[in-house]
């Protein structure tokens, strides 16, 4: 989500892309149904699907969240100290295709 917001990506689509991901996420933990469940059989375990995904409605509330505390996703950003020049700077790796060390 963050790094979609640093390539100005807009939060309709972020939200889209995180619910297709979603549905992706459903459709591999349905094949390994049965390792799931043996898996969360164990008492004082915790079970992982249960904090994976990315439901619409905890995308929606995130982006909420980020802009009402810190104004915008730059904001929250400059808050973590992932400012602009370090912004510039992902975003011009991406544009080279993902070779960080040509960036660094």
């Amino acid at each position: 989500m963050l790094c979609q917001s640093i390539l100005g990506i807009d939060d309709a689509t972020i939200v889209q892309d995180y619910h297709k991901s979603e549905k992706l996420l459903k459709k591999r933990e349905e094949s390994a149904a049965v390792t799931t469940i043996a898996k969360t059989q164990f008492k004082g375990k915790i079970n992982k699907s249960f904090f994976s995904g990315s439901p619409e409605e905890a995308m929606i509330s995130t982006i909420a969240f980020i802009k009402e505390r810190h104004g915008s996703f730059e904001g929250y950003l400059d808050f973590i100290g992932f400012g602009e020049s370090w912004r510039n700077r992902f975003t011009a790796v991406i544009s080279m295709g993902g070779d960080f060390r040509s960036n660094l």
